[in-house]
């Protein structure tokens, strides 16, 4: 990972006060972003219903705050919709044929398909009863969708697939523009992430983050179901924001309408081997055996009744590990401005993550994650 300085920061807690923060930013590996995104929609022949229901939504996304919201700090502008591409072959059943099939369409000898250009995302829209495997596992298993980039001469083009996936709670045209949200603000972002990717994961203070919430901008906020974010009327999906983040807000824009909460530990130390990567990132210093307690700030962006604040060791929690760490709290409720104390005891001898949850009937519920080490 690149290494960065982190800037101190200003959040306004609710009680009025200024408090200088660092908070985790997402960072740019330098590659390039999407300036002029046009988005280019591929069907198959037989699924024109679902033609018809997705592209009044993409007609919607030019010019909307949503996009606007999720894409402009980073230099992305207004997207565009080209004029829809109907295949007449055989969906592809593999990543490897997907990439082959539009390098051999895009050759510049098939009537339909426009010249290859470096601001096109080409979207694939698989039909009903077609699956496709790649890397990423089996469509609607182990994704349901996922971007890419092929090489056509000396052009890089950006592609994704949107998969149609059964679900019980939502419509596939609801499940479709979820999807084609989220990997539209990716392929925009990061559009040669294997050549030359952009912007993808933290420096690595809080590398840790990457690990557990991801490392590309909607990846980052795809757990996050606080409020079902709608454009019109089709939902769509939250992405990270930088700018939200620094700003004391939601990360994940557009912000939900109830005041963001999050509780944020004092990291004093530098601890290593994050995912296995030899990482140094922020943490506690704590020797197998002993325990150590360090203060607990809680923030909000507006007037909240008190909240809680759940540890996790996600050693066991998340990576399926015995236990790592144990906590005891001073007290674990309270609001904005206020200081917990939380003791965390080193169970065994390791570099451990752990999260702290924000969790109350009034409040979205922000996490924080750090690193116990020895």
């Amino acid at each position: 990972m690149l290494r960065v300085a982190v800037v101190g920061l200003l959040i306004m807690s609710a009680c009025g006060a200024d408090e200088p923060l660092d908070v985790p930013q997402v960072i740019s590996a330098g590659g390039p972003v999407l300036a002029h995104p046009v988005v280019v929609p591929i069907f198959f022949a037989g699924d024109e219903d679902m033609q018809a229901m997705v592209e009044p939504f993409l007609a919607a996304l030019p010019g909307s705050d949503y996009w606007a919201a999720t894409t402009r700090e980073y230099g992305i502008g207004d997207l565009r919709v080209g004029p829809t591409i109907v295949a007449s072959e055989a969906p592809p059943t593999t990543g490897d044929e997907l990439e082959a099939w539009l390098r051999t369409m895009l050759d510049g000898a098939h009537p339909g398909w426009p010249a290859p250009t470096a601001d096109a995302i080409y979207t694939v829209y698989l039909p009903a009863g077609a699956t496709l495997t790649s890397s990423f596992g089996t469509s609607c298993v182990g994704f349901g969708g996922y971007h890419g980039e092929i090489a056509i001469g000396d052009t890089k083009v950006a592609y994704a697939l949107v998969a149609r996936c059964q679900s019980s709670v939502t419509s596939d045209l609801d499940f479709a523009t979820m999807l084609t949200s989220h990997e539209l603000v990716e392929a925009a972002s990061d559009p040669y992430y294997r050549t030359a990717p952009a912007y993808l994961g933290f420096d690595d203070d809080y590398a840790v983050w990457s690990v557990f919430e991801g490392v590309e901008l909607s990846d980052l906020c795809e757990d996050d179901r606080a409020e079902v974010v709608h454009l019109g009327a089709y939902p769509v999906e939250r992405s990270w924001s930088n700018r939200s983040m620094r700003e004391g807000h939601s990360p994940c824009v557009p912000v939900p309408q109830r005041s963001f909460a999050r509780a944020v530990p004092d990291l004093p130390d530098h601890v290593g081997d994050v995912a296995a990567d030899q990482v140094l990132t922020r943490g506690v210093s704590i020797p197998a055996g002993t325990s150590r307690t360090i203060e607990v700030r809680l923030h909000a962006d507006g007037a909240t009744a008190d909240w809680q604040v759940k540890a996790r060791d996600l050693a066991a929690s998340v990576l399926g590990q015995s236990d790592a760490l144990s906590f005891s709290w001073d007290r674990d409720t309270g609001h904005a401005g206020d200081v917990l104390h939380l003791t965390i005891t080193h169970l065994r001898s390791g570099t451990h993550p752990f999260s702290l949850w924000s969790v109350g009937a009034e409040v979205t519920e922000g996490t924080w994650y750090g690193m116990v080490g020895d």
